[in-house]
């Protein structure tokens, strides 16, 4: 829980699926639910963290899908929070067949957190990420403007957002060496044009 401007507020991860979640649970890695404030960067490393599993039957079968929001730091190496990390998520796979691990681990990939995790299931990101926070669909060096995304619910069931939920986040990456700054006709925040037009 938040204790942000409007008051306290629940915060945390969400697993939303178009398809019946059966059954959930979540466990705290080795900060217990409170109340906490993210106003300072300090901070962010005593912020509990969880593991989420929801069980989302498809047709006949049972997925088990699981979401993470890693331990934070200043860095992304191993400690031994991470590691204690590693071995609460194995735990909780142990046995499951059809499994998704998902989330934000906040740790490098050359790590023996992640390589623990790598020993039970596969990587499908493996050799393509060079940290844990790259993206392929990214904003390019040299764009100026609003950053426009989009949200959809694809479930059938409503979902309400809280006034000051957090929904997002927003990460920059430091540039070196040469590089081409974005030239295309997005730039300062154009989300959409008026008739069709050919994409730079």
């Amino acid at each position: 829980m938040d204790e942000a401007t409007e008051g306290k507020v629940d915060r945390g991860n969400a697993i939303l699926s178009r398809f019946p979640i059966t059954k959930t649970n979540d466990i705290f890695y080795d900060r217990p639910y409170g109340v906490y404030s993210e106003n300072r960067p300090q901070d962010f490393p005593i912020l509990p963290r969880t593991v989420q599993k929801a069980e989302i039957q498809i047709d006949n079968k049972i997925v088990n899908v699981f979401n993470t929001q890693g331990i934070w730091g200043l860095d992304g190496d191993d400690n031994e929070r991470r590691l204690k990390m590693s071995r609460t998520i194995l735990d909780r796979i142990k046995g499951k067949r059809n499994v998704i691990l998902a989330g934000d681990f906040n740790v490098k990939p050359n790590t023996k957190t992640i390589n623990n995790i790598e020993k039970v299931l596969i990587n499908v990101f493996k050799d393509e990420l060079k940290t844990t926070f790259n993206m392929k669909r990214k904003t390019d060096p040299g764009y100026a403007g609003k950053l426009t995304m989009g949200l959809t619910n694809l479930s059938p069931f409503p979902v309400k957002l809280q006034l000051g939920a957090r929904i997002c986040n927003i990460i920059f990456h430091k540039i070196e060496g040469k590089t081409t700054k974005y030239r295309g006709q997005h730039q300062g925040g154009r989300v959409s044009p008026k008739k069709v037009e050919r994409q730079v």
